[in-house]
């Protein structure tokens, strides 16, 4: 390819405009402390329409720390709200509370798209624990590229390498690869920003009614024209 194309200059069939090419925005430019790697960013994705041979349904629960590159999965007959927000919980007793947590447009993590003024139950955790909740616009792929990236290994090396006799069996398989990715990126998570310690109460009521002010809920409109490269 790279002959032709010299073939294809010295005869001067070419256009003379270069293709101008642009250095790609940092990780989570839209958040600045982030940006700066000053705080933490977790990501939270779903995965669906996987089965089991037998017709056992199966949705994964994923999560990655931004610069600490900490994996997270959680296979399960099926994502709910409340098993999202264990789950939630379970992680940050861990490896403690991030600055931001960004969630897809996904009822289960957001809440009821049909009501605007509606408060999902994880985004009343993470406002009762001081996470700043992050909506990532949908069709843009850029800014979900970290929890992409978490999910199609997980895929690779989890689901599609082994044949799963049940979700037992799955899940043993998935707590495995996740322990090892997490000891693998441990020197990368040390020198990431630290989550604060999550509270020993769990963060509240997660269905008492929000009355806190509507501007703590960050949704982000990102334009499409910065997003292209």
């Amino acid at each position: 390819m790279r002959t032709r194309g010299r073939i294809l200059a010295r005869r001067g069939v070419l256009d003379t405009c270069r293709r101008q090419r642009r250095r790609p925005p940092p990780l989570s430019w839209y958040l600045p402390a982030a940006a700066a790697q000053d705080a933490e960013s977790d990501r939270v994705d779903v995965v669906e329409g996987l089965v089991i041979e037998g017709g056992i349904p199966v949705e994964v629960l994923t999560g990655i720390a931004l610069h600490g590159g900490l994996v997270a999965a959680w296979p399960m007959p099926a994502v709910t709200a409340q098993t999202a927000l264990d789950a939630m919980v379970e992680h940050g007793r861990t490896w403690g509370r991030p600055a931001f947590a960004q969630v897809e447009h996904d009822t289960r993590l957001q809440g009821p798209h049909q009501q605007p003024a509606a408060v999902g139950r994880v985004i009343r955790l993470c406002l009762a624990l001081e996470v700043v909740p992050v909506f990532a616009p949908p069709r843009e792929t850029g800014v979900q590229a970290a929890i992409d990236g978490c999910n199609a290994p997980w895929q690779a090396k989890v689901w599609t390498r082994f044949q799963h006799d049940s979700l037992g069996d799955l899940q043993a398989r998935s707590t495995r690869d996740v322990a090892a990715h997490q000891r693998s990126a441990m020197a990368r998570s040390e020198a990431a920003p630290r989550g604060s310690r999550f509270p020993s109460g769990g963060g509240g009521n997660s269905m008492a009614p929000w009355g806190g002010p509507s501007n703590w809920l960050r949704v982000l409109q990102m334009p499409l024209s910065y997003c292209r490269i």
